[in-house]
């Protein structure tokens, strides 16, 4: 089924995987410490540690053997929308947290158990308007193009060139204190200053990308002089660190997990750049990571035990922390972090492939790079606001951290008679309950209401180029659509302009409405979305359709077909 079974070298194993169905992951098992997640932590593939809509409810990393230790523990629960709502650490119920989120899904506080509290207020572009920090209060304030133009509270207010860089602003992790940046031409940041009486001072760290956007070269001032190297996955394989001479001092290998783009699986440093990873400077750490795919800890290979832990607010920044959770500290060496972006010390800053994000202010400090048509009205913001549900690894747009599962979906009463996938199963509910009826009588309802005859007339005109008179008829006559009538299944193609005849004479009913196709066709778009949200819940336990359109629907109803039309018509 060519999925990935290992990660191997000619002498080593360090990673392996088992999946549930065509493609979802289900398990990685670390070779070397011996370490193993698991969503079927209990054996008897009941898969427990997802629940039936894919989600990740129980992160368990886990040393096995004869005697199992945990060493890695979070549990997750949801809200109706999706939105996670609690996250708790089973090893440590002081960082327990709980979020809160406004009515379009945008986060509005983190409580955590040792009374860390943040919350925010937001502005209807996704600006920050409001931030409390603990008891800390700020308001902010933003320009016509989001661009943040005052912070109170001590904090200092960026300041942004003409196509939308900071070029100043407040250093991460110390927020009183300003940094400089600055830009080249194609907007990539290529140094950071410190301030020197509000003007750039002394060089902190100069950046020089390849063709292609990666950054491939780092001199942190007085400190460091490192080369990158890339796959075509853009994910980082190799840190060199070299001397004036560009002799090799030092380096990072890196190999990334299979469950994620962004998902560290083991880096190898060798402390004196000999090539090999026996002196006592160098190491091997495995990582382990929560359903965010932040870095949680890192494992010694050669023990298995824990080496270091990180904690992370909302936002992304971090704290150090040793293995029992003591000595709390800001991270002071480069590597894979917060949802697996890669944290530059010297800055602060998280490099995102194509741009940087600044954890403390929770924005990006670059505009999107793919404009207002693909990232929608806030070229700054992180995630829509969402990061406790969402990640973005291009600096570009943001993904959910639980896509739709690719294994087989129990349906809502939590049976699966037909043992069909939720793909099979949509396409025959498509089959068999045809939304497209429906559709265009949700579509007459509107178009009634607002008086548009003609426009009826014309959805009449559709129904009958697809060859069922009797829709047409009952559209004309203003009755209920679906008693007794023989299901149509030809919309996706009438858009698409299919090659049935069908199709072309419904295609050439459309055309001779003329003017009036907007008006017809706005409706039945959203109609139809409607009752696809329907066979979507059945099929599936959950709808992306209904949360876009806003439609109620009971995710434990066996029937959703049928409550939907029971609530429509």
């Amino acid at each position: 089924m060519s999925r990935l079974a290992s990660i191997t070298n000619q002498n080593a194993t360090y990673a392996s995987y088992k999946y549930l169905g065509a493609g979802r992951f289900v398990e990685e098992d670390y070779a070397a410490p011996g370490v193993r997640l698991s969503y079927d932590p209990d054996g008897d593939n009941s898969f427990s540690a997802l629940d039936r809509f894919g989600r990740v409810v129980d992160q368990l990393w886990e040393r096995y053997g004869q005697t199992p230790v945990v060493l890695d523990h979070y549990c997750y629960t949801y809200d109706r929308a999706g939105n996670r709502t609690s996250r708790t650490n089973e090893l440590n119920h002081d960082f327990d947290e709980l979020y809160d989120y406004d009515g379009i899904d945008r986060l509005i506080s983190s409580t955590r158990a040792d009374d860390f509290d943040q919350s925010w207020a937001l502005d209807g572009l996704g600006n920050f308007a409001e931030f409390d920090d603990d008891g800390e209060s700020q308001t902010l304030t933003a320009n016509a193009v989001n661009e943040i133009t005052g912070i109170t509270g001590g904090w200092i207010s960026p300041s942004y060139d003409a196509a939308g860089n900071m070029i100043s602003g407040p250093k991460p992790g110390d927020e009183t204190t300003r940094v400089h940046y600055r830009y080249d031409a194609w907007n990539r940041l290529v140094a950071v200053r410190a301030d020197d009486f509000g003007e750039p001072g002394d060089l902190i760290a100069e950046y020089q990308y390849d063709g292609v956007n990666r950054r491939v070269e780092k001199i942190v001032a007085g400190t460091s002089h490192a080369y990158y190297y890339f796959n075509h996955d853009w994910q980082l394989l190799e840190e060199r660190f070299v001397d004036e001479q560009d002799d090799l001092l030092a380096s990072n290998q890196y190999v990334w997990s299979a469950r994620y783009i962004d998902a560290p699986l083991v880096r190898f440093h060798d402390g004196n750049g000999n090539g090999d990873l026996l002196d006592v400077d160098d190491n091997i750490r495995y990582y382990t990571g929560d359903g965010n795919y932040n870095v949680t800890a890192t494992i010694d290979a050669a023990t298995g035990e824990v080496v270091n832990r990180y904690v992370y607010t909302a936002y992304g920044k971090a704290t150090l922390y040793d293995d029992d959770w003591t000595n709390p500290s800001a991270p002071t060496t480069d590597g894979p972090l917060y949802c697996g972006y890669f944290f530059d010390a010297e800055s602060g800053l998280y490099q995102v492939r194509n741009r940087y994000y600044d954890a403390g202010l929770s924005t990006f400090i670059s505009r999107d790079p793919i404009g207002l048509v693909e990232a929608g009205p806030n070229l700054y913001r992180y995630t829509d606001n969402n990061a406790p549900n969402r990640t973005d690894p291009t600096g570009l747009f943001c993904i959910p951290h639980n896509p739709l599962p690719s294994r087989p979906t129990l349906r809502p009463d939590n049976t699966d008679p037909t043992g069909e996938d939720w793909l099979d199963c949509m396409s025959a509910c498509i089959q068999d309950n045809d939304p497209l009826p429906y559709a265009l009588g949700a579509a007459v309802k509107g178009i009634l209401a607002l008086g548009g005859w003609q426009s009826k007339s014309a959805l009449a005109a559709i129904a009958k180029a697809l060859g069922n008179q009797k829709l047409a008829d009952a559209i004309m006559k203003t009755q209920k659509l679906f008693a007794n009538q023989k299901p149509v299944t030809d919309l996706l193609s009438l858009i698409s302009m299919g090659g049935s005849g069908a199709n072309k004479a419904a295609w050439k009913a459309v055309q001779q409405i003329g003017g009036k196709v907007a008006a017809v066709l706005g409706p039945i778009q959203i109609a139809y979305g409607l009752a696809l949200a329907a066979i979507e819940t059945h099929c599936m336990g959950h709808c992306c359709t209904a949360s876009w359109y806003g439609i109620p629907y009971n995710s434990t109803d066996g029937n959703v077909i049928k409550a939907w039309k029971e609530y429509y018509f």
